[in-house]
């Protein structure tokens, strides 16, 4: 879904461009309110829905994915549950997923990634945005309410260039800033056959929902976890020629 987002899609596509050169990290920051409600509050337990780090932060793992154009090999996540729902109870049961959190995700190519995440730090100017830096320059890229890219080269004689994108304000209150929207035309395009750009596939998912998978447990253990381990504990096999 958030690859659909306007800033992304031009993000991907400079990257494409070699607008960066090869590289090397990428950076997220997502600063937002805690959960809205939903059905029965499934999304304030980690046993129906995995956990924060994977319900919510696996939409960023796929990003890094894309961003990176390989697998992640190794998490690393620090993280906990300090603010957000700390006293509420559902059946008797009491709420336990994390609510902020840093991640470090290695690739098997090298580039490493990094995900700030809190759910009790809204900020209305930035919520949400990806550095992307590599040995030619840093991409900026901003998402609701800026719908902004900056591209800065990597020398000091170089002004920066700034990107804006015009989101209609009907598109943009589709949902995330106009990603359901887009997600929705291209659905539709793949039913027909007609899809403009590759969509996420089955094992894009998995991948991502690995990913955050990795970070639980690395948060419970205190220690980096291989995604090798991830499939293998789950019967999965990722790794074969097949793929998933």
């Amino acid at each position: 879904q958030y690859r659909m987002k306007p800033v992304y899609q031009e993000t991907f596509r400079l990257l494409g461009q070699g607008s960066v050169g090869s590289i090397k990290t990428i950076y997220i920051r997502e600063h937002r309110p805690p959960y809205l409600d939903k059905w029965r509050q499934w999304n304030k337990f980690s046993k129906f829905s995995g956990g924060a780090m994977v319900e919510k932060c696996c939409h960023y793992f796929d990003l890094f994915n894309v961003a990176a154009g390989s697998r992640p090999k190794k998490v690393y996540c620090a993280g906990g549950m300090d603010v957000n729902f700390v006293d509420f109870e559902q059946d008797g049961e009491r709420a336990d997923v994390i609510d902020n959190s840093f991640t470090i995700v290695e690739f098997e190519n090298g580039v490493r990634a990094c995900l700030n995440f809190c759910m009790f730090a809204y900020q209305p100017d930035v919520q949400e945005m990806m550095i992307v830096n590599g040995d030619k320059g840093g991409l900026y890229a901003f998402d609701h309410p800026q719908h902004r890219i900056r591209i800065s080269a990597n020398s000091p004689h170089e002004s920066p260039r700034e990107i804006h994108l015009e989101v209609k304000k009907q598109i943009e209150s589709s949902g995330h800033s106009g990603a359901d929207y887009y997600e929705i035309l291209n659905f539709i395009a793949a039913i027909r056959r007609r899809s403009p750009a590759p969509l996420p596939t089955v094992e894009d998912g998995v991948w991502a929902v690995a990913a955050g998978v990795a970070a639980e447990r690395s948060i419970r253990s205190g220690e980096p976890v291989y995604l090798k381990d991830v499939f293998e504990q789950s019967g999965a096999n990722a790794f074969g020629a097949s793929g998933v």
